[in-house]
């Protein structure tokens, strides 16, 4: 039903205001199914100045305001019924209008002549419904009489200047990326490379992403570390965008700008704002600084070539600082016209040639939006801060229906390293649950993962690991400083990994999707604080009041069990409430501290004590009979004054690399005593950051040692050296020592390991069997 049914008293309203307006005067008005009205605005200055308008009352007003356009002259009574039978912003409206649009080349005109201010802004605090057409009239006017006054209404200052150009390109688009904000050049070229390509309607869209900006100061411009993300992932045949520019990729460069997939532009950077234009004369006075020669001859420099060869389609981008004195880009296409007979030329070619040419070819803007950290990210402020996050790493094991959604919410989140874990491949019937479509079966699920979660957020670092855990030195597999989700589900794999989680001090998080994904239990192990899996296996066996017992749905049986990988029922959508609940845990708990609650259970029926719909928190401390979990009395270490210095003076012989040995002593009531330590031997393997002992050499020196000192020369532990600040044991560390707590050849079951930094300063810590390591304090004697 039409609006002035529904509201005929807002109709009277328009009719009277219209007729009322002493600024307007109204030559036509039409009603079919638009309210059409057209006219003049007179601008009462130091003399009266009218401007021919079309006022056009959209389906949705009130809601909608009226859209006015400005026409280059006052429109016939038969003009305004003809339009009044159409829908406002169809391609029969846009035709008939076209050739009666006057353009302004002035902010808030958008491409179909009509104004966009009053969308812009609140006029009133009552709303829309509230806005009169005399409110309407008086923006025009304001508006208007800036293009004699050049003083114009006040206006918001996000306001982008593309959507004012009356001409557009709607076959590209640009991503500007940090470099091209973050340099000193005053003109130059750039390249990009596709990013996405859609067809639409009649028309394909290519977009871009801006890798590569050069220019005059200096050659090339491009440290290494201002791109934001992995550029391979867009073109794998380079490592950085610079190398665009490496003469022997030149082959690499031209085929891929004739394939499309690389295009190169052309840009300068001016010192003012300017108004939109149509006309590439009217670029070359912006360009000129009202100088159209200077502006010629500026383009010539870069494009004539270009000219020369009379190609389809130039690129060209202007560089300019914005109200908010923020370095903003504008993005053009120079088109050859369709009736040009412009071929190329040989030979010599002035700038008068190059200004005839360049006439024949026509002006659009191009789509364009910045596309860097800080602005991708600018959605999720208050909420999930990228600050907070961009430093922290997950691991997530398991990258299945639950897992990839999990990784998927992070990823969006702005989580700064996701590392992807799983030894499964994509089957056909994943994607009913997984955020990887058909396109990806038979592929490996992390490298799958990995593609998609790439066009999520390209600013997130990805890497996988297509290995099992169920290895002995599944620490290695994890990222260093981190955390991790698994959502295996399998209470074997899960039993194993939390018991190197525990043994190496990893805090982890476990989500399962129970009952078809119409419960789940999700539970965070900090070794030490938390109860771990097993110690949940404990207390669940001994129906511990805090434990919430979920029980299986007898009418959901496992569909079927491939290669004892239990397949069981559940949709996505009860699944994605599953894993939305996880993230938001994780999230939560990676941009805050820890809280003490480490176990939540939700259902969506009422199960038992458990109240649908509600998310059920406790805290559960570890069991005082878990294996892993039990308290041992913590061990500390003596050594003498005289094998610490000379571990010193060892890490001083090659400072940038790494160094060590193994140490030897005795144990005395609950200390240590360190009496002896060896070099790394001749045949060991240094480098800044690595280290591998020559075992020969070490098992020589303990053998020495203990038929001359028996138990004052017992194998203690390891030391090695760290060419930076950091002392701490990274994951390939805690596996070593892990492995040698077990080993029977070793005789201790809770080996040290002393690792000096580069100002010399010991970190110790104790790895005893089958628990958690520990750090001890360490008494030079």
């Amino acid at each position: 039903m039409w609006w002035f049914k529904r509201h005929p008293e807002l109709l009277i309203r328009e009719y009277q205001g219209l007729e009322s307006d002493s600024n307007y005067k109204e030559s036509a008005r039409a009603k079919n199914n638009l309210l059409i009205s057209g006219g003049e605005i007179i601008i009462r200055l130091e003399k009266n100045y009218r401007h021919a308008i079309l006022i056009v009352y959209p389906h949705t007003f009130p809601y909608e305001l009226p859209r006015v356009i400005l026409l280059n002259k006052v429109p016939s009574k038969e003009l305004c019924e003809r339009l009044s039978e159409l829908e406002y912003g169809s391609i029969e409206f846009y035709k008939i209008i076209k050739d009666h649009i006057k353009f302004y080349y002035k902010r808030h005109q958008n491409s179909d002549g009509s104004l966009c201010l009053l969308e812009n802004d609140n006029l009133e605090d009552e709303g829309a419904w509230f806005f009169s057409i005399h409110q309407v009239l008086k923006r025009i006017r304001d508006w208007l009489a800036g293009t004699h006054t050049n003083h114009y209404p006040p206006e918001g200052p996000e306001v982008e200047l593309f959507v004012h150009f009356p001409n557009h390109d709607p076959t590209v688009a640009f991503l500007t990326t940090k470099p091209f904000y973050n340099h000193e050049f005053s003109e130059g070229q750039f390249y990009a490379t596709i990013f996405n390509q859609r067809t639409i309607g009649e028309f394909t869209r290519k977009i871009y992403c801006a890798i590569l900006v050069d220019g005059l100061k200096n050659g090339v411009f491009l440290p290494p570390d201002e791109f934001e993300f992995d550029i391979s992932m867009l073109i794998p045949e380079i490592e950085k965008p610079i190398d665009i520019l490496d003469p022997e990729k030149e082959q690499f460069k031209l085929r891929a700008i004739n394939d499309e997939k690389i295009i190169q532009g052309f840009w300068w950077k001016i010192n003012k704002e300017f108004d939109p234009c149509s006309k590439v004369s009217d670029l070359a006075l912006v360009l000129g600084d009202d100088d159209e020669k200077k502006g010629f001859e500026r383009m010539y420099k870069y494009i004539s070539e270009s000219i020369r060869r009379a190609e389809h389609k130039i690129l060209i981008g202007i560089q300019f600082p914005n109200r908010r004195s923020e370095q903003e880009w504008v993005f053009f296409s120079l088109t050859k016209k369709k009736d040009s007979d412009h071929v190329a030329i040989i030979g010599n070619f002035p700038i008068e040639e190059f200004k005839s040419k360049i006439d024949e070819y026509n002006l659009a803007a191009v789509y364009s939006e910045k596309f860097t950290d800080e602005s991708y990210h600018r959605r999720n402020k208050g909420i999930a801060n990228r600050d907070n996050l961009k430093d922290k790493k997950v691991n997530v094991v398991g990258c299945g229906s639950l897992g990839s959604d999990i990784a998927d919410t992070l990823c969006k989140a702005g989580i700064g390293h996701l590392h992807l874990i799983d030894n499964d491949s994509v089957q056909i019937g994943n994607p009913v649950r997984h955020v990887c479509g058909l396109e990806f079966t038979g592929f490996p699920k992390v490298d799958s993962l990995k593609a998609r979660l790439f066009t999520s957020n390209p600013f997130v670092s990805i890497s996988v690991e297509r290995n099992s855990i169920l290895r002995k030195d599944a620490i290695s597999l994890f990222l260093e400083d981190s955390i991790l989700i698994s959502t295996i589900a399998d209470d074997n794999t899960e039993s194993y990994l939390n018991e190197q989680s525990i043994i190496n001090n990893q805090i982890a998080f476990y989500a399962r999707a129970l009952r078809g994904g119409k419960a789940a239990r999700i539970f965070r192990v900090i070794p030490g604080q938390d109860a771990c899996f097993n110690c949940l296996t404990l207390y669940k066996k001994e129906g511990h009041p805090s434990f919430l017992d979920v029980p299986e749905d007898p009418l959901l049986p496992t569909i079927t069990n491939e290669c004892n990988n239990p397949i069981r029922p559940g949709s996505a959508a009860e699944l994605k409430l599953v894993s939305s609940l996880t993230s938001g845990i994780l999230i939560d708990s990676l941009q805050n501290d820890f809280s003490d609650t480490n176990h939540w259970v939700w259902s969506k029926e009422n199960i038992d004590q458990l109240e649908a719909f509600k998310l059920h928190e406790s805290s559960l401390p570890p069991h005082n009979d878990c294996l892993y979990c039990k308290k041992e009395h913590p061990i500390a270490v003596d050594i003498k004054k005289s094998v610490l210095k000379f571990m010193i003076d060892e890490t001083q012989k090659e400072s940038r690399i790494e160094t060590g040995g193994i140490l030897l002593g005795s144990f005395k009531n609950s200390r240590l005593e360190i009496s002896f330590a060896s070099g790394p031997g001749p045949k060991a393997k240094k480098e800044p950051t690595w280290f591998e002992k020559d075992i020969e050499f070490c098992q020589n020196f303990l053998d020495t040692h203990f038929e001359k000192h028996r138990n004052e020369g017992l194998y203690l532990g390891e030391w090695h050296y760290h060419p930076f600040k950091d002392n701490r044991p990274s994951n390939t560390d805690l596996a070593s020592l892990t492995a040698i707590s077990y080993q029977k050849e070793y005789l201790t079951d809770k080996p040290v390991m002393i690792i000096l930094n580069s100002e010399g300063d010991p970190h110790v810590t104790v790895h005893p069997a089958n628990k958690s390591y520990y750090k001890t304090e360490l008494k030079a004697i």
